[in-house]
């Protein structure tokens, strides 16, 4: 019963002699066992909400490419349903994404067989499968490794709307220089319409 994975069975210790000896370690055995069960179990509940509650998207790569888990943040970055693609080519349900700049075949190799971090800053994705508009995105991808496993994390955060802001305050900086400039011009250009209209007088 302990190797089908049940630690509810106890030894019923009869006695100080070898077999008690040995029912005693059996029970001490399945408590610990027990105990760190629950502890794995508990801490991978935790992490599944950590994941599940992310703003982040989160898309988890094997060695051969093929999606292990992801999740997509409420701002729809990846645009396809929850665990509708585990088990398929990463680059398949992403095609598009050849197009964003990034050479992903490079990028992946380089986190899972040498452990090298990926970092772009406002890389511009293309549409995703439900016809999502393009967005712009901060990528980061590193290696996560889970007992003999190694996976590429792919974290896609949205910087969207921070770009357009960042233009607008942009735009809106240039145009109050440009409005300085044209008011010391104006400054200017009354000082010499002043001389001018004195020496008219």
């Amino acid at each position: 019963r302990f190797a089908t994975g049940d630690l509810t069975p106890r030894v019923a210790q009869a006695g100080n002699d070898e077999l008690g000896a040995l029912g005693r370690s059996m029970n001490d055995m399945a408590e610990s066992l027990a105990r760190a069960q629950s502890e794995l179990v508990s801490s991978e509940n935790k992490h599944r909400v950590l994941f599940r509650n992310l703003r982040d998207a989160v898309v988890l790569v094997d060695a051969q490419g093929n999606i292990v888990e992801y999740h997509d943040s409420d701002t729809g970055v990846l645009g396809v349903d929850e665990a509708a693609h585990v088990g398929c080519p990463f680059l398949e349900v992403w095609p598009k994404w050849r197009d964003a700049g990034c050479d992903w075949e490079r990028v992946l190799h380089a986190a899972l067989h040498e452990g090298r971090r990926y970092r772009a800053i406002g890389m511009e994705l293309p549409p995703g499968p439900s016809g999502r508009q393009s967005c712009i995105v901060d990528l980061l991808v590193y290696c996560v490794e889970g007992g003999a496993s190694r996976y590429a994390a792919i974290v896609l955060r949205d910087v969207t709307e921070r770009t357009e802001l960042q233009r607008r305050l942009r735009q809106a900086e240039t145009m109050e220089a440009v409005g300085t400039l044209a008011g010391g011009l104006a400054h200017d250009f009354n000082n010499l319409l002043a001389g001018v209209i004195g020496n008219l007088s």
